[in-house]
């Protein structure tokens, strides 16, 4: 089934005319994944949070403040921060509409929202979240593919390696980041206890020091992922309400409320070692040199 939603929504449904009842939607495929696929599921769109980052600003915590320092340098932050609530309904025709091109050269999506056709070239994705210009040319992250749990065993501690891909046994800089990471850009209603997809790929792309990546091409890829997997539940709402309301000019009624993740510093926090921290440099080292 996903993979013949992937084909679907490779053709670009606007290329014609209306051709459905409801107003809402373009094309049947459209009017039918809203129908069947979106409205039958327990839960529309996802429990997004955003960080209060001045809140763990104040607890002065040694892994707090490393956290916000190096999703500051990746550019992260304001986005991990970013805070809109939604209209489910309005996401809902989001998802059931989007489809995913490009408009005079440059990638593009466009998608319905209450009967009017609307939509947004990457360099406005850019703009809308403050996202620097020069992003697009960073290297990206979806482009590795989805990386082997082994990727992330520098995150664990010696006696933990069995769980490597799994959330136990992190030190605690990284179960601190999959924590915010998974109510924020990297969304999961799945299970708590996986490093799921392509959130290993983010987490390594998050480690002190690491070089800079396409912010702005990793959220744009996972909505479309999203939108190709008829299993998962509508996610990055705040963003996609925020985009939608620009590109319209218009407000909507918001039924979801966005709340903040304000977590509590670890009493006894797993660190790593200094004779930890040169394997690691010696393995990154290794593996530039693999990519």
């Amino acid at each position: 089934m996903t993979e013949a939603l992937k084909k679907l929504r490779d053709v670009d449904p606007f290329v014609g005319n209306r051709i459905t009842s409801d107003s809402r939607f373009w094309v049947p495929f459209q009017q039918d994944y809203y129908t069947t696929i979106i409205m039958n599921k327990s839960k529309i769109t996802h429990v997004a949070q955003y960080v209060d980052w001045e809140y763990m600003a104040k607890k002065n915590d040694p892994i707090f403040n490393e956290i916000i320092s190096t999703c500051r340098h990746q550019r992260v932050k304001y986005l991990m921060g970013f805070r809109h609530d939604w209209n489910k309904e309005i996401i809902a025709q989001f998802y059931a509409t989007v489809h995913f091109g490009d408009k005079n050269g440059e990638r593009a999506m466009v998608w319905m929202t209450n009967g009017k056709r609307l939509g947004v070239t990457f360099s406005h994705f850019l703009e809308l979240f403050n996202i620097i210009p020069e992003d697009k040319d960073l290297p990206k992250l979806h482009d590795e593919g989805l990386l082997e749990p082994h990727a992330m065993s520098f995150m664990y501690l010696r006696s933990e390696q069995p769980n490597v891909g799994h959330v136990k046994g992190l030190y605690t800089y990284y179960s601190v980041l999959n924590r915010l990471l998974r109510v924020s850009i990297t969304p999961r209603d799945g299970n708590p206890s996986d490093v799921s997809k392509y959130m290993k790929n983010l987490m390594i792309a998050l480690r002190p020091g690491a070089p800079p990546f396409s912010v702005g091409d990793f959220i744009w890829q996972e909505i479309k992922n999203l939108s190709e997997d008829p299993k998962k539940i509508c996610s990055y709402s705040p963003y996609i309400m925020f985009m939608i309301e620009k590109a319209s000019k218009m407000d909507f009624p918001k039924n979801v409320k966005h709340k903040p993740l304000r977590p509590n510093p670890i009493k006894d926090p797993r660190v790593q070692s200094p004779e930890q921290d040169q394997e690691i440099r010696e393995e990154e080292g290794t593996q530039q040199q693999q990519f």
